[in-house]
């Protein structure tokens, strides 16, 4: 039996990086709604969590590209709705504390999202290697 899969903020900017050809000020929110809609017929999954939400809204320059990133992000469903818990945290604590033999840091935001999605029972989809071994 398959698990469900909640996409990962580098699968979202990866594709919007791919998806644009030039300035943002050529592009109109219907257009980044496209862009979406098109990401979540490849990866078929449409479920991201807050923290996705927040990490990809920190990328925004200006306030069109805010605007941009809004209306791209509109077209994904939020599956935590929002609601991180006090043992999501205790989580995200936990796998922050391990230490990987390579020495390398742990990402904040990456603990937060393997956190909820463990509790809600979603796999990561995600480029991110390092995020897998947590």
């Amino acid at each position: 039996m398959s698990r469900l899969r909640v996409l990962d903020t580098n699968r979202l900017i990866a594709h919007w990086w791919r998806s644009r050809k030039g300035p943002l000020s050529q592009y109109s929110r219907e257009d980044v709604a496209e862009w979406a809609r098109a990401l979540i017929g490849l990866d078929g999954t449409s479920a991201i969590l807050t923290p996705v939400v927040i990490e990809f809204l920190c990328g925004a320059r200006d306030g069109h590209e805010l605007d941009l990133c809004r209306a791209f992000l509109d077209q994904f469903e939020v599956v935590d709705r929002g609601n991180v818990t006090s043992e999501d945290w205790h989580l995200a604590e936990r796998l922050a504390a391990r230490v990987p033999r390579d020495g390398s840091p742990r990402d904040f935001g990456d603990c937060l999202i393997l956190a909820i999605s463990r509790r809600l029972g979603y796999q990561i989809f995600t480029s991110d290697l390092r995020l897998t071994g947590l």
